[in-house]
């Protein structure tokens, strides 16, 4: 799943920016990764959102990728002043992406398989109202026993 590789991150964003988010990625300036992935008629889409602290400064940065399982297209955003197709933060995130797929796509399925079960759970819970009530009807017996009665009442 998902056909993307360093050689092609390179061949969208060009040597220097690629070298430029290639260090960016080994200084772990990619802060945190999230994946998303769509299941369509067509193929897969991975929506990758992250935040990948500046270079220079204290600021962070949004970046925002999404490409089709076989990658011929990859379309990025990211709130740096950078005005090309790919900054070096997408790229930073690519290859964290490409990197760590294995771990980030098992988190997206067990993210997904917990999100599934707390719907469920929500959805029963909210129908519980029309559900109807049982009430539980209870008596006590009181027995005593008169040969240890020491002359308490009840």
């Amino acid at each position: 799943m998902f056909d993307i590789n360093r050689k092609l991150i390179e061949e969208f964003s060009g040597d220097t920016v690629y070298k430029r988010g290639l260090k960016c990625y080994e200084n772990k300036q990619v802060k945190s990764i999230d994946v998303d992935v769509i299941d369509r008629l067509n193929g897969k889409i991975a929506e990758i959102n992250s935040v990948v602290k500046s270079s220079e400064s204290n600021k962070e940065y949004r970046v925002f990728i999404r490409f089709r399982d076989k990658a011929t297209f990859i379309q990025s955003d990211c709130d740096c002043p950078y005005w090309g197709y790919m900054c070096k933060h997408a790229v930073a995130t690519l290859i964290k992406f490409i990197d760590e797929k294995e771990v980030i796509l098992k988190d997206v399925e067990e993210k997904r398989n917990r999100e599934f079960i707390n719907n469920i759970k929500n959805n029963l819970l909210d129908k519980s109202n029309i559900l109807p009530k049982i009430y539980l009807n209870t008596s006590y017996k009181l027995q005593i026993d008169s040969e240890h009665e020491s002359g308490t009442s009840i």
